[in-house]
């Protein structure tokens, strides 16, 4: 049984683990406090039976308050291919939704096949290419999808 619940301070060591274990990029533990003060509907994070933080999503609203921008998705490596992603996405859905938000943005890498097909799977397209976006030259993928599918 896997429980999604909005996050709590408590959650940045796992989280932290977390998105060292899933993404090329570097990110700061103090990062995730922000974003939940920025947008608390935006930050989620997926737990087991026992209660550890499995995966997580953090997101943040756009200006306009109507696009939600979705920063970081990461699942632990042993839960991946599990649904635990789906989950997370699909509860995150539900409750932007709530909030408001008509479409969801995020950024990919163009090398990352799996998670652009995870993305592809639930309506997301790739709109804009984004050269040099990483801090290593990669380029990404702008992806785009509606909340409501």
């Amino acid at each position: 049984m896997i429980e999604i619940r909005e996050f709590r301070n408590s959650d940045v060591e796992s989280i932290y683990t977390i998105a060292t274990l899933s993404f090329d990029e570097y990110y700061e533990p103090y990062m995730f406090p922000y974003f939940h003060t920025q947008w608390h509907t935006g930050q989620l994070v997926a737990c087991n039976i026992s209660g550890n933080v499995i995966g997580f999503i953090s997101s943040s609203k756009l200006k306009d308050r109507a696009t939600a921008r979705i920063l970081l998705l990461g699942v632990l490596p042993e839960w991946r291919n599990r649904s635990v992603g789906t989950m997370l996405l699909n509860t995150f859905r539900i409750k932007a939704m709530l909030d408001g938000i008509i479409y969801m943005t995020l950024e990919v890498r163009t090398s990352n096949n799996d998670a652009r097909r995870f993305y592809h799977r639930y309506g997301f397209i790739e709109t804009d290419i984004l050269t040099n976006y990483y801090e290593d030259s990669g380029n990404a993928f702008r992806m785009v999808a509606p909340v409501q599918n």
